[in-house]
């Protein structure tokens, strides 16, 4: 899906560079290793509201992220829905993602077909922080 838009809580960041959110949605994937073009948080929590113009039913979001320091970096991942961008109901929370280190690759929640514009995605770490390079959104055709 191309037509998403991104805000996001807090800026992203490694340490002494910034990122903008933009290229999780350019469709270009990040070579592995450091640095390459990962968007990064170092140590920080974000969360991230995804705007996809008009309501969609969705059955799944796709992440593809870098594990740096751990193979169980990325903890878990909530999602959150909302109609207006204001208000945000839970959807469910992923966890037990196990991957390889300093390799990308996808994570893929299941949405059950949700309706909803807004997609609040909303990551947990355990040790260095984030490192994503896009985010697909995966439409069920009507």
């Amino acid at each position: 899906m191309q037509s998403a838009k991104s805000n996001f809580v807090p800026w992203t960041n490694d340490g002494c560079n910034t990122v903008r959110l933009d290229r999780l949605l350019d469709g270009k994937l990040p070579k592995d290793g450091w640095r390459s073009t990962w968007t990064a948080w170092y140590q920080k929590d974000p969360a991230v509201t995804f705007d996809l113009g008009e309501i969609k039913r969705i059955g799944a979001i796709r992440v593809y992220f870098q594990a740096w320091a751990r193979e169980d970096e990325l903890k878990s991942v909530e999602i959150a829905v909302g109609l207006d961008g204001k208000t945000f109901f839970p959807f469910n929370e992923y966890g037990e993602i196990v991957t390889l280190q300093e390799k990308g690759t996808w994570v893929e929640m299941d949405l059950r077909a949700v309706r909803a514009r807004y997609f609040k995605i909303s990551p947990k770490f355990q040790g260095w922080g984030h490192q994503w390079g896009e985010v697909e959104f995966w439409e069920i055709s009507k």
